[in-house]
């Protein structure tokens, strides 16, 4: 699993992914242009050919993060035969994020988005929740699952998911997360099943 965009060029990709492991590690206010050009390897030049500042470089990344995981949300709600099995292949799908390439979803679920971009909507606003929250609202009509605010049902099904990926994320959990799924996934689903 490839950070960010792979269809990118290299410098710029440089820069999103250095970029990505210095956010995750020092925060947006800790990391410096410096900083990243010392982490990507690229010139402060071509830093500045691509992106006009840290606040540009942050968009890239947040955008690109949020359609990665729109695209998987999508795919997975619009090719599973049932709720169940969706929500299932996006849980293993998060859980190998965190384990394959933790800065994203440390700047996806950590970083106070607001601050430093405060134009774009919070992280449970954007499209892959909206998509989650339909996806619910089509499974409740389908009788696949029972009667609740959907939003409700987005965040029992993927609440306790994300605080297991924090765990992981923080070093807190010694275990690769797929050890757990199996466990988690029984609680999450006799929640919400009807």
């Amino acid at each position: 699993m490839k950070d960010i965009d792979p269809y990118q060029n290299e410098p710029r990709q440089e820069i999103l992914d250095a970029t990505l492991r210095l956010f995750s590690a020092k925060g947006y206010f800790g990391t410096s242009m410096q900083d990243i050009r010392k982490e990507s390897g690229v010139s402060i030049g071509a830093i500045y050919h691509y992106f006009k500042n840290k606040e540009e470089i942050a968009t890239a990344l947040y955008d690109a993060l949020l359609e990665q995981m729109s695209e998987r949300t999508n795919h997975y709600l619009t090719t599973e035969k049932t709720f169940e099995a969706a929500c299932q292949a996006l849980i293993k799908y998060f859980f190998a994020m965190a384990e394959e390439t933790p800065h994203a979803l440390q700047f996806l679920l950590y970083a106070r988005h607001r601050e430093f971009l405060p134009h774009k909507n919070p992280i449970c606003t954007a499209k892959p929740f909206e998509l989650l929250i339909e996806a619910g609202k089509r499974a409740m009509a389908a009788g696949e699952v029972r009667q609740m605010h959907p939003v409700v049902l987005a965040t029992t099904v993927f609440g306790s998911p994300m605080r297991l990926i924090l765990l992981r994320v923080d070093g807190i959990m010694e275990f690769p997360l797929t050890d757990f799924f199996e466990e988690s996934w029984g609680c999450i689903w006799r929640a919400v099943s009807a």
